[in-house]
C-alpha cells in the first residue's frame, strides 16, 4: 500500500467528518428537526428538493467546520444562512446560540435559546443554555425555572443540580438549597461535591457544626482534597478554633510545601493568636516562594514586627515596600508611627508630611502628627497644624474633634464648644460630639445645657453606660432628681458592673439620699476597684465622717489630698483638719 501523503490524509479526513455530519443531519431530519422529508420524483427516482434546500446543509457544514478551526465570525454567518433556509431546525438555533455566546452577544444568544425550547419544548440542551444565559443576565427566578425543567427532563444531571442549588442560595431560598443538595446525595451517597457544596451553604448561613459534619463526610471520599481541608479550616478560625485550623494547614503544608495561600492563612492565624515569632517564620518562608506578592509579604512583617515593638526592624521593611511602591500612603502611615514610636520624632513627622491630602490615611496622619507636638508641650504648632488640615478637609469631624480637644486642654471653652458643633454638621456618628459637648458646657459651668447634651447622647445611645453615668453623677452631685439618677447609674452598672467609676456614683446617690450604710458599701468597692483615684477616696471620707468612724475618714483625705489636682487640695485639706478636730472632741 502506498504511503498517504499530508494532503491526501487531510482530504480522507474531511471526506469522514462531512460523512458524519450529514448522518447526524439525516438522523435529525428522521426525528423531524429539519422540517418535512426530502420529495422523490416518482417518475425518475430524482430528488425534487429545491436548490435553497440543498444549500441548508452546506451552510450547516461550513458553520460546523469554521467552528472546529475556531473561526467563530465566519461560522455565525454560516449558520445564520442555514436558519434562512430551514428556521425550523432547534439543533441550528442551539448552535448558533452558543457561538453568541462565545463572542459576547448574550442577547442574541438569549434569542436563539428561546426559539430552541419553542420549537422543542422537550430540548434538555436548549433549557440548559436557557438557564446558563438568565443565570449570567441575573434573572435569577426565570434561571431557577428553566433548571428545574432540565431536571424534569433529565433527572441524572447532577451539575445541573448544583447551579439550581447556588441560584437558591444567592435568592436566599437556604431551605430549598439545602433540599437539591440532599436530593443529589440521596441519589448518589458518595456524591464528594453533593457533601462538599453543601458543606459550603451551611457554612454560609453559619451553621457551622453542620458545616462541619458535611465537610468531613467530604473528606471521606477524599481524604486530601485540598479545597475540602481549606474550607474547614477557614470555618475553625470563624469558630475561634484557632488551633485546629492550624493544624490542617499544617497538614497541607506537610503535602504541599509551596502552597503559598495556606502558608499566608497560617500566618495570619498565628497573629490573632499572638504568636508573633511563628507568623514570622510563615511569612519569611513565604517572601522566598516563587510567586508570591513580596511586597505584601514584607509589608506583613513589618506590622508584625511593630506588634513585637521591635520598631528598628519594622522601619526597615516599610522602606523596602515603600521603595517599590512610592505611592503606597498607608504604608508611609505605618512608617511614620514606626518612627514615632522608636522615639525618632522628627522623621515620624517629615514622613507624615509627605502624605498628601487626598490620600485616605491623611486625616490618620494629622492626627497623629498633632498628638506628637501635644505631647511635645508645643500645642499651638498642632492647632495650627489641625486648622492647615481642615482647609483640605473641611467636613472632616475627626479634625474638629481633636481641634476641640486642643482647644479644652488649653481650657478655651468657648473654642472648643464652637469646634464640636462643626463636627456635628457632618458627623455620621454625632453621639460621641454631643458627649464631649456635655463635658465642655459642664466645664464652663452651663449645668442646662450639659444635661441637655447627656439626654441627646442616650436618646442616640439609650445603652450609653458613660452617658448614663454622667448624667446620674450631675444629677447626685447637685442633689437634684436623686431617685431619676440612681435609674439612670443602676442602668449603667448593668451594661459595666466592674466599672469603678460608675459604682462610685451610685454609692454618692445613696449619700446624697442619706443612705449612708449603702453608700459606704458602694464606696468602698469602688474604691478596691479603682484604688487612687482622689474623689473617690474623698467621698468615701464623707460618708466615713457621717457613720462616724473618723480614724478611716482620715485616712481617706490623706490618700485623697497626695493624689487630688492642686486646685482641689485646699478643700480636702479643709476636711482633714475638720475629722482631726473630732477625733480630739472624742
Amino acid at each position: 500500500m502506498q504511503p498517504i501523503g499530508l494532503k491526501g490524509r487531510r482530504r480522507k479526513i474531511l471526506r469522514w467528518a462531512s460523512t458524519l455530519v450529514l448522518l447526524g443531519l439525516a438522523a435529525c431530519a428522521g426525528r423531524g428537526h429539519w422540517g418535512a422529508r426530502q420529495g422523490r420524483d416518482p417518475v425518475v427516482g430524482q430528488t425534487t428538493e429545491k436548490p435553497k434546500e440543498q444549500n441548508r446543509y452546506f451552510y450547516f457544514l461550513q458553520g460546523y467546520l469554521d467552528g472546529l478551526k475556531g473561526e467563530t465570525d465566519t461560522a455565525i454567518d454560516a449558520y445564520e444562512e442555514a436558519i434562512e433556509r430551514d428556521a425550523s431546525s432547534p439543533y441550528l438555533h442551539l448552535s448558533l446560540a452558543r457561538l453568541y455566546l462565545k463572542t459576547g452577544r448574550p442577547e442574541d444568544a438569549l434569542r436563539e435559546a428561546q426559539r430552541v425550547v419553542s420549537l422543542d419544548p422537550d430540548h434538555v440542551d436548549g433549557y440548559s443554555l436557557l438557564a446558563g444565559i438568565y443565570s449570567a443576565s441575573n434573572r435569577i427566578e426565570e434561571a431557577i425555572e428553566a433548571y428545574q425543567r432540565v431536571l424534569e427532563l433529565d433527572a441524572d444531571r447532577e451539575k445541573t443540580r448544583l447551579f439550581l442549588s447556588s441560584l437558591y442560595a444567592t435568592s436566599r431560598e437556604y431551605d430549598k438549597a439545602v433540599e437539591i443538595l440532599q436530593e443529589m446525595i440521596g441519589r448518589q451517597p458518595d456524591s464528594f461535591v453533593g457533601y462538599y457544596y453543601l458543606g459550603r451553604l451551611y457554612a454560609k448561613q453559619e451553621l457551622f457544626g453542620k458545616a462541619e459534619e458535611s465537610l468531613k463526610k467530604a473528606l471521606e471520599l477524599s481524604a486530601n482534597s485540598e479545597v475540602v481541608l481549606l474550607d474547614l479550616a477557614r470555618i475553625y478560625e470563624l469558630q475561634k478554633r484557632e488551633q485546629e485550623a492550624v493544624e490542617i494547614y499544617q497538614q497541607i503544608l506537610e503535602q504541599d510545601p509551596g502552597n503559598l495561600l495556606v502558608r499566608d492563612r497560617l500566618g495570619q492565624v498565628y497573629i490573632s493568636q499572638k504568636k508573633l515569632d511563628e507568623a514570622l517564620e510563615q511569612l519569611k518562608a513565604l517572601g522566598q516562594m516563587a510567586g508570591s506578592d513580596a511586597i505584601q509579604v514584607h509589608l506583613k512583617i513589618g506590622l508584625v514586627y511593630f506588634e513585637q515593638k521591635r520598631f528598628d526592624l519594622a522601619i526597615q521593611e516599610f522602606l523596602i515596600v515603600l521603595a517599590a511602591e512610592p505611592d503606597a500612603h498607608r504604608v508611609s502611615y505605618f512608617l511614620g508611627s514606626a518612627y514615632a514610636e522608636n522615639g525618632e520624632i522628627e522623621a515620624a513627622q517629615e514622613t507624615f508630611s509627605r502624605i498628601p491630602p487626598e490620600a485616605e490615611p491623611y486625616t490618620d496622619a494629622r492626627l497623629f502628627w498633632a498628638f506628637l507636638l501635644e505631647d511635645a508641650k508645643r500645642p499651638e504648632e498642632a492647632i495650627a497644624l489641625i486648622e492647615e488640615a481642615l482647609e483640605h478637609k473641611p467636613t472632616d469631624d475627626r479634625l474638629w474633634g481633636l481641634l476641640a480637644a486642643l482647644y479644652e486642654n488649653q481650657e478655651d471653652y468657648e473654642q472648643a464648644i464652637q469646634c464640636v458643633q462643626k463636627a456635628l454638621e457632618t458627623a455620621e456618628d454625632p453621639a460621641s460630639h454631643y458627649f464631649t459637648l456635655g463635658v465642655l458646657y459642664d466645664k464652663q459651668g452651663d449645668v442646662t445645657q450639659s444635661i441637655a447634651s447627656m439626654k441627646k447622647v442616650i436618646s442616640l445611645e439609650p445603652e450609653n453606660a458613660e452617658a448614663l453615668n454622667y448624667l446620674g453623677y450631675t444629677y447626685a452631685d447637685k442633689g437634684i432628681r436623686l431617685e431619676e439618677a440612681e435609674g439612670l447609674i443602676q442602668k449603667a452598672l448593668l451594661i459595666r458592673p466592674e466599672d469603678g467609676y460608675i459604682v462610685d456614683s451610685l454609692g454618692w446617690v445613696y449619700y446624697k439620699q442619706g443612705r449612708y450604710e449603702k453608700a459606704l458599701r458602694e464606696l468602698e468597692r469602688a474604691e478596691g476597684l479603682v484604688p487612687d483615684d482622689p474623689i473617690i477616696l474623698e467621698h468615701l471620707g464623707d460618708t466615713y465622717q457621717k457613720v462616724g468612724t473618723y480614724e478611716k475618714a482620715l485616712q481617706a483625705y490623706k490618700k485623697a489630698m497626695e493624689k487630688a489636682k492642686d486646685e482641689d487640695k485646699e478643700k480636702i485639706s479643709e476636711k482633714i483638719e475638720e475629722v482631726k478636730k473630732r477625733l480630739l472632741n472624742q
